[in-house]
């Protein structure tokens, strides 16, 4: 390794194995100008690739001699800072046609993989095929920075690793996915010392960057992490997307040896290919996965019409939603209103969940966590075997948001587990461990999911809220109307004998008397009074001749027209209001009225008679007046022995026998 001022005109320091390749010493090197010890070719060269847009990394390839034999060096450019770098790597003959016939032959493979399992497979056989390494694997990279191998491809003999988990304590910190700053690294041999830069840096400077450098020395950790896995050299590339680094291709050998820049390169290409691939086919299966989501969610929608409770829902739906999501249980939690699905924790702790998530994740209405020491779940201590927690908003009522609970049950199977020996001394790499209070952790695509099935059940939860409170004001409504219409007929209505009562039968005149005035329509208005009441009241009681009275109305509104109003006055008084009827008809109404009821034994063989009173509308009469000569006419009747009908003035009364 070279270091370089950014113009190219001075050596600032070089590697102390720099003799090795080149005709110099490290002391000579830091003494000679960039040109004499490159060759103004190959500087020029490199000077024109640095300053393409495209990228930061020149390649130019040279031939020199050292120590008296010809080599062909291959030298690699780029910039770190204030600073230009450039590494050296010997040529080797192997490089060539082989290398790229092979690489092609793995590229065409990896394109036609049409599923992630398949792609990777083949990945990590390419790999091996083109740098014979003994064990090439992709670490997963989850969340929480721990890594899983989901696939391995390994040499005969050579300890199998797929399906480990690597636990972030585990990794060494450079695999960290987010830490992790270069694409590719190689550790041609793990047990080699460091070669320093000469000379040093002077203390309170900045040293070199060199994070970027596939080719820097290897860290004491990472050192015995690749010994613990029996490697003696290595090399990783990142699977990069646009979000940063989702794997981490590493591959292993049980001889140190060295991995010349175009291998390197080769397996690199072969790593970008395979990302790219593997994205796509991810976002396949992703896409997928939503749409069988949708599809489910096209179902709810469907089914609004139908108006289904949120019990019927989850029992149409429940399994398919617990298959989606790799879920154990799942809840629908809105207020009062429980619905359950699979296996969950009791109702009491899923109301303290809700609760909690009400309190703690307002604004965001989501929560998603793995262990059952975090977040809602580690509060109840009660929680048997439940680790993983799901949990969506109904925005239904913003004070009080239902909630889409969904559970994982703990792993309970003992994991192979990869990384430092768990006893000091103990050069085991590989153990088991139980994972308690762990699940599995929940995919951003389940996330996603959960969201826009949450949002489908607040508004199918809300369509049936709606219909039940429709209900709910339909019925009130019958019953409303109901009631106002037994509160009309006690308003309207004499309750002993069924008949208008004295306030109706008022609104009635006064509408007769409104017609009257404007129509000179006539009307006749009609009193009847029982003849003797009070004698049947105290020989036979008030409750006989209360039936009396109820008989004479039934009597009586039988036999009116039904254009005809009637009523109770009060007491043992009636009146009829006999609309479009001159005095003589209602004369001719009453008679009629007053023979029927003579005639008919109410009590014990006896008759009971009436005496009536007529009177008719006169132009400027109101209903005080009409009423007030109807009732004379009573008392005339009255007066002239009873049961008998007495019109309105100074008419003799009509006695039957005048008929």
């Amino acid at each position: 390794m070279v270091v370089f001022d950014t113009a190219l005109e001075r050596v600032l320091q070089c590697s102390a194995n720099l003799g090795l390749l080149l005709p110099f010493t490290a002391r000579q090197a830091l003494q000679t100008t960039p040109a004499k010890l490159l060759g103004s070719k190959l500087l020029a060269g490199l000077w024109r690739e640095l300053r393409q847009p495209h990228g930061p990394i020149g390649i130019e390839v040279m031939r020199r001699n050292v120590h008296g034999h010809s080599a062909r060096l291959q030298a690699c450019a780029y910039r770190s800072g204030a600073r230009i770098i450039v590494e050296l790597d010997p040529v080797l003959s192997s490089d060539g046609k082989r290398l790229l016939s092979n690489l092609n032959a793995w590229l065409g493979r990896l394109a036609s993989a049409v599923d992630e399992a398949t792609l990777l497979q083949l990945l990590t056989r390419g790999v091996r095929s083109l740098i014979g390494y003994d064990r090439a694997l992709v670490y997963e990279f989850g969340d929480d920075g721990s890594g899983t191998v989901i696939a391995e491809d390994a040499a005969t003999g050579v300890r199998r690793l797929l399906g480990h988990r690597f636990s972030a304590r585990d990794l060494p910190t450079r695999l960290a996915s987010k830490q992790l700053r270069d694409t590719t690294y190689a550790v041609p041999d793990v047990g080699a010392p460091a070669v320093p830069l000469l000379p040093p840096t002077p203390a309170g400077q900045r040293p070199t960057d060199l994070s970027h450098s596939p080719l820097r020395a290897v860290s004491p950790t990472y050192a015995r992490y690749l010994g613990d896995l029996g490697a003696r050299a290595s090399l990783s590339v990142a699977l990069r997307d646009e979000y940063g680094i989702r794997a981490l291709l590493a591959c292993h050998a049980r001889a140190p040896g060295p991995l010349p820049h175009a291998w390197r390169e080769a397996v690199r290409a072969l790593t970008e290919m395979a990302a790219q691939r593997w994205f796509l086919l991810r976002a396949r299966a992703d896409a997928q996965y939503l749409q069988r989501v949708q599809d489910s969610r096209d179902l709810l929608s469907h089914g609004r019409g139908e108006l289904r409770e949120p019990e019927a829902i989850v029992r149409h739906h429940g399994d398919d939603w617990l298959a989606l999501f790799r879920a154990d249980g799942l809840a629908l939690v809105d207020g009062s209103s429980l619905v359950t699905a699979g296996r969950t924790p009791p109702a009491a702790i899923l109301a303290n969940i809700a609760g909690w998530l009400h309190e703690h994740a307002p604004a965001q209405g989501f929560w998603a966590g793995n262990s059952r020491n975090q977040g809602p779940l580690a509060a109840e201590t009660e929680v048997e075997g439940c680790a993983g927690l799901l949990a969506a908003a109904l925005p239904i009522d913003p004070q009080a948001p239902g909630w889409l609970l969904m559970f994982r049950q703990e792993l309970r199977p003992s994991i192979r587990r990869g990384g430092p020996a768990a006893t000091a001394g103990q050069p085991a790499a590989i153990w088991y461990e139980q994972p308690f209070g762990q699940s599995e952790p929940w995919l951003p695509i389940e996330q996603r999911a959960a969201r826009g099935l949450a949002e489908d059940l607040a508004v199918a939860a809300a369509a049936h809220r709606i219909s039940v409170l429709n209900v709910y004001l339909a019925e009130e409504r019958q019953r409303l109307a109901e009631l106002n219409r037994r509160l009309e007929r006690q308003a309207h209505t004499d309750p002993l004998t069924g008949v208008w009562n004295r306030y109706r039968i008022e609104q009635a005149l006064d509408a007769e008397v409104a017609a009257g005035e404007r129509y000179g329509r006539p009307c006749t208005v009609l009193i009847f009074d029982v003849d003797h009441f009070k004698r049947i009241n105290d020989t036979y009681g008030h409750s006989i001749g209360d039936g009396v009275l109820a008989g004479l109305a039934a009597i009586l509104r039988e036999t009116l027209r039904p254009s005809d109003y009637f009523g109770r006055w009060g007491g043992e008084e009636f009146i009829a209001v006999l609309s479009h009827t001159s005095l003589a008809d209602g004369l001719g109404v009453a008679e009629r009225l007053r023979a029927r009821l003579a005639g008919i034994l109410f009590i014990h063989g006896e008759h009971v008679t009436t005496s009536i009173g007529a009177a008719t509308w006169r132009p400027g009469d109101d209903r005080r007046s009409l009423l007030d000569r109807a009732d004379r006419a009573l008392y005339r009747a009255k007066r002239g022995g009873r049961n008998r009908v007495c019109p309105e003035g100074n008419n003799i009364p009509r006695f039957p026998e005048d008929l």
